[in-house]
């Protein structure tokens, strides 16, 4: 039977939040640091989009080669969208047309973009890329021992 209840939060993840759980967790594999490289099959746009998260993900000091092959796929999907953008063009009245009878039909190209947005989205959660994600994938600093926090509060005994 499978294990319940939500999914252990990443060993990196409980690091950089300053918690307890990371020096409980012995067992953990260690997730490879070393720097990713740019898959040659992404074109110019999925290449400076793979280049901008890179970077963030190592500012961040979250980045891994493990994470390599989810970041080509959202490096891809933006190197479509950014790619039927281009075709669709600026003007909405091109997104547009008519039928023989005269009904009015979206160009298909629009359709597709909408549902590579929506995928996109949801991968940039998952890499902690949005606002809302961001803010779960933040560390922060470990206080010091006397840092204002009184013994009864650290479960020591007051002398």
């Amino acid at each position: 039977m499978g294990e319940r209840g939500p999914p252990k939060t990443p060993l990196h993840i409980l690091e950089m939040r300053g918690s307890r759980l990371a020096t409980d967790r012995k067992n953990e594999v260690a997730a490879n640091k070393s720097k990713l490289k740019c898959p040659p099959k992404l074109g110019k746009h999925g290449k400076k989009k793979w280049k901008e998260i890179v970077a963030d993900l190592e500012e961040r000091e979250i980045n891994s080669t493990t994470w390599g092959s989810a970041l080509e796929l959202l490096a891809s999907l933006w190197e479509r969208i950014a790619l039927l953008s281009e075709s669709l063009g600026d003007d909405p009245r091109r997104w547009k047309g008519m039928t023989d009878k005269g009904y009015e039909y979206i160009d298909p190209l629009v359709a597709e973009r909408d549902k590579l947005e929506a995928q996109y989205l949801k991968m940039l959660k998952e890499f902690g890329l949005t606002p809302c994600s961001k803010s779960d994938v933040k560390g922060s600093k470990v206080p010091a021992k006397n840092s204002g926090v009184s013994a009864r509060n650290r479960g020591e005994k007051a002398s």
